[in-house]
């Protein structure tokens, strides 16, 4: 999320927020050359946007704020109300529309999660809040009313403002944020042929905070803070069920849908929390034990949880399955989440039971294919293995999904001579140069030879292709979720997959992009490439891509933009994204999952075979 609004030479002022006014004194309209809003102001911003910020538009979703929180219109009686998303210059913003029918028209936008669950702002968050700010402005006088909720529907606060036609204000209101859930954006509409319109902009959760937050400047302090805001996501995203069973969401927009990979990564940054105080020791392994359970009430044997023994890739809530196909890479670093639990909970017999339950499970003699190599995973309504194999050539993902194979007992280590390495440049690149095909088996090992050497060239290989991609020193060449369109009114769809972004050298001579720089990606080579990796996590942050609870945003998509888009921000990512930021951070400081994951007898042993086929 932008935490500077852009500025843009027309008016140099500072704006003051007080109690129930808005502040445009000495604010002289200027007519632009811009044909979609020829009046519009811009204000200097250096006061108005302290405390948290929830939406400014930027990242372009339709009804997703950048906190991840939802955002619809708003209509009462017979009006009828829409929004779109504008620009002035390259500063998008929300304007809302009365479309017909008399009545109050606007927006309705939960500052956590939905608009219809009952969960209000984390703690550490509402204890802060002493407000809301926020930027309006009408198209003719009128007045806009505010309206903040509880999670109980009780009005917190409530003001009206005048808005002036072609004038940017900065609004504030007062309120205590404690139970505070939704706020009401609205105008009345005669339902008259002149359309009554608005436009919002940069929503903040007002503190009592005298500047604006910025990461800190420190490298040990920026990765601490870079680390726990990241964590926010699994803390939000845990679920309790019944039956003293839990999960962690794929996702902060989807409610019933839960990835294997990701409880992988939730077991061990559970544990991350833990050490570094997060949350208690007790509240950790609470959480690791629901999900041990939720996972054993499962079946992975009849279809109905998963195959021969391995779980589905997708699962709702509930237990069954989301998507039914069966991924063994997923498992193999689920697999590698449960190990880490079961070393660092060695003393629970519960957890070590449960877990080695689990890891029992698959049969990975079902995965092998004649050439000895390792399917991708089986089809989820027959259980018949794929026609897609690992080891056709180098990637971490393979060398973890063999590891695992051999560390269960069902396969020989005379396997690993089955993947396929080729040498171009003096490394071995993976197919698609992706990033995280360099540190995917070390996030759980930790920088180990010959690994380690082959990563370094790697990472070095995405800094100088994101340099002359970008022109700038980014780093982050891997699969994202990046936009696919630009909608009607001015939305943002977000949903093209890329697997196939990476460096200038890989496997392949296939197509490769290089549109979206990944801040998970940047993270991946800090045991690597550590400054380099820092400055471009540090780049986005000069972006202005940043939030104090967010941390980073997924991606940035810089090149190959929609006609009339800029640079724009991807606030939502997948726990398989944002996990291995807090993994790889961790990594760098004290590499515990890693000496966990290395005190398990049965890896050591397969590593240890594992390297020896590895080519000098």
């Amino acid at each position: 999320m932008r935490q500077f609004f852009r500025r843009i030479k027309i008016v140099a002022l500072i704006l003051s927020i007080a109690f129930g006014s808005c502040a445009s004194d000495d604010l002289i309209p200027v007519e632009l050359d811009e044909p979609s809003n020829p009046f519009i102001t811009e204000v200097d911003s250096t006061n108005f946007n302290i405390g948290i910020p929830i939406y400014n538009a930027d990242q372009g979703k339709e009804f997703s704020t950048e906190f991840n929180s939802e955002i619809r219109p708003y209509w009462t009686a017979d009006a009828r109300g829409t929004f779109h998303r504008e620009y002035f210059k390259n500063n998008p913003y929300l304007k809302c529309v009365a479309e017909e029918g008399a009545g109050n028209f606007g927006v309705r936008l939960a500052l956590f999660k939905t608009l219809f669950d009952d969960q209000p702002l984390p703690a550490e968050i509402s204890e802060r809040v002493t407000g809301l700010s926020f930027n309006a402005f009408g198209y003719t006088d009128h007045t806009l009313q505010v309206r903040v909720l509880a999670v109980s529907g009780e009005i917190l606060a409530e003001q009206v403002f005048q808005l002036e036609a072609k004038k940017i204000k900065t609004c504030s209101l007062n309120f205590e944020g404690t139970n505070a859930k939704e706020v009401i954006f609205f105008s009345y509409s005669s339902g008259s042929q002149d359309s009554i319109q608005f436009g919002l902009d940069d929503i903040y959760l007002k503190t009592n905070d005298s500047k604006p937050f910025s990461p800190p400047i420190a490298d040990a302090d920026f990765l601490d803070w870079l680390k726990r805001a990241s964590f926010n996501f699994f803390d939000w995203n845990y679920v309790t069920l019944s039956g003293s069973k839990g999960v962690v969401l794929e996702s902060s927009t989807d409610a019933d849908k839960v990835s294997l990979s990701g409880m992988g990564y939730a077991y061990a940054i559970f544990v991350i929390a833990s050490e570094d105080g997060y949350i208690s020791p007790e509240e950790a392994k609470v959480r690791i034990k629901a999900m041990l359970k939720w996972q054993l009430d499962q079946n992975w044997f009849d279809g109905s949880g998963g195959w021969h023994g391995f779980p589905h890739h997708y699962f709702k809530k509930d237990g069954s399955y989301y998507w039914p196909d069966v991924s063994t890479i997923d498992w193999a670093i689920c697999a590698a989440g449960l190990r880490v639990v079961k070393q660092y909970y060695s003393n629970d017999s519960e957890i070590v039971s449960m877990a080695e339950a689990l890891l029992a499970r698959p049969d990975w003699s079902a995965a092998l294919a004649a050439d000895d190599k390792i399917a991708m995973g089986f089809n989820g309504l027959s259980g018949a293995m794929n026609n897609y194999r690992w080891g056709l050539a180098f990637s971490e993902e393979t060398e973890l999904v063999y590891l695992e194979a051999v560390a269960s007992g069902d396969l020989p280590g005379s396997i690993f001579n089955a993947i396929v390495r080729d040498k171009k440049s003096g490394f071995y690149p993976s197919w698609f140069g992706a990033g995280f095909t360099y540190n995917w088996l070390q996030l759980w090992t930790g920088p180990v030879e010959p690994y380690k050497t082959n990563s370094i060239a790697a990472f070095n290989i995405d800094a100088s292709t994101s340099f002359n991609a970008f022109g700038l020193p980014l780093m982050g060449l891997t699969a994202c979720s990046t936009i696919k369109e630009a909608r009607a009114k001015g939305f943002l769809n977000w949903g093209m997959y890329i697997s196939n972004q990476g460096g200038s050298v890989r496997g392949t001579n296939e197509s490769v992009l290089q549109i979206s720089p990944a801040a998970y990606g940047a993270a991946l080579a800090l045991p690597f490439t550590y400054s380099k990796s820092i400055t471009a996590l540090r780049e986005v942050v000069k972006m202005g891509y940043y939030h104090e609870y967010l941390g980073l945003p997924d991606n940035v998509r810089i090149n190959n933009l929609p006609e009339g888009i800029g640079p724009s921000p991807n606030w939502d990512p997948y726990d398989i994204n944002i996990g291995p930021i807090i993994l790889a951070i961790e990594q760098v400081q004290s590499n515990k999952i890693g000496a966990l994951y290395l005190s398990d007898a049965q890896v050591i042993e397969a590593l240890t075979q594992l390297k020896e086929t590895f080519p000098n």
